[in-house]
């Protein structure tokens, strides 16, 4: 869980709320709410900011913000080909910072998605019409 980790991160550097909140430049309050798991999905951007602050890899806190919403370690997923193609040419030329942008990038795109619901036809009387 991101809050559990973040305090132990936090008192391993012997830091209050106050001061990491003021060197990750997010609100004490909100960085409280984390900690105690009453706010639970934070931006990517946060995650980053919290990470340079502690001076621990932004994967660190990215797993255990995301943690349990990525497949068990071994399984796996069905990629596109041409996907997969494109990241055994391009992933090891990235940095830790440029994977964690591509993970995050990622679930960005699984937040937005709504499930579709098909629309219902219109019902003649609905629309205010009758039948003859």
């Amino acid at each position: 869980m991101l809050g559990d980790r973040l305090r132990q991160l936090r008192k391993q550097r012997r830091m209050n709320q106050t001061a990491l909140a003021a060197a990750a430049g997010i609100d004490q309050r909100y960085l409280s709410d984390l900690e105690r798991g009453h706010r639970t999905n934070p931006s990517r951007e946060v995650i980053a900011a919290l990470a340079r602050a502690l001076d621990v890899p932004v994967l660190d806190l990215a797993e255990a913000a995301w943690e349990g919403t990525l497949p068990p370690p071994g399984e796996t997923l069905p990629i596109p080909d041409d996907v997969a193609a494109t990241l055994r040419k391009v992933g090891p030329q990235l940095s830790d910072r440029e994977w964690q942008r591509v993970v995050g990038y990622l679930q960005s795109l699984a937040e937005e998605r709504a499930p579709y619901t098909p629309a219902a036809p219109p019902d003649d009387e609905s629309e205010g019409q009758s039948s003859p």
